[in-house]
């Protein structure tokens, strides 16, 4: 599974864990809701300042240590 689409899984994973929809997501994450959709289907390579908005807002964070040219999602 590629990158977009992995981070994609786990965000929709995520967000339907704390009941949110995606356009209560982009809300309190300050993004439009196509940018939510768009990452959780694959479709978009969201910069980490983006990624770490969205995570932030779930509870999470993104580890800043990437070993393995890959992101990793940690709880706060």
């Amino acid at each position: 599974m590629d990158e977009n689409k992995r981070i994609g899984v786990i965000l929709r994973h995520l967000r339907k864990k704390k009941k949110m929809s995606q356009i209560d997501l982009a809300k309190k994450a300050g993004v439009i809701q196509k940018t939510i959709s768009d990452i959780e289907r694959g479709k978009t390579s969201a910069t980490i300042n983006i990624l770490d908005q969205i995570f932030s807002v779930l509870g999470y964070k993104l580890d800043p240590v990437k070993t393995d040219n890959t992101i990793k999602v940690i709880r706060e």
